[in-house]
């Protein structure tokens, strides 16, 4: 048998035991057993997520679970989903003339163009919205 220990985010430890030949659906008994479900958690050892979906893959990782070995649980964020980049870009550019309107501007020299126009202060300097536009591409 192997001492494993489930460990949360917050410290809290649960200490529990799996047989030494274990495979996914003992694994899966073990955490079930602990946490009431698989879902809405991810298991991390060594910093490599196990795969608690694809058994060939949870094969190839349950080497790295020994004696005494802890194992962080952590929760999973509900919604979302996969967006690559790019469309995520897209949105953003989308978006950002409605939300520049929406901020506070000042009669400056811009510090990139050098015309005087209604900036938007950027750290430590004062942009106007067309060149923070470029600047942000």
């Amino acid at each position: 048998m192997l001492n494993i220990t489930f460990q949360n985010f917050a410290g809290k430890s649960i200490p529990t035991m799996i047989k030494d030949d274990f495979d996914l659906a003992e694994f899966k008994k073990v955490v079930t057993a602990a946490f009431e479900s698989t879902n809405g958690y991810r298991f991390v050892v060594d910093g490599t997520q196990l795969d608690l979906e694809h058994e060939d893959q949870f094969n190839e990782q349950k080497s790295k679970i020994t004696d005494d070995k802890t194992i962080f649980v952590l929760a999973r964020l509900r919604g979302g989903g996969f967006l690559d980049i790019a469309t995520f870009i897209d949105i953003i550019y989308a978006d950002l003339p409605n939300e520049l309107k929406k901020i506070k501007k000042t009669q400056y020299q811009c510090s990139i163009c050098y015309l005087n126009n209604k900036c938007i202060k950027l750290c430590c300097s004062m942009i106007c919205e067309e060149c923070f536009t470029t600047y942000f591409k």
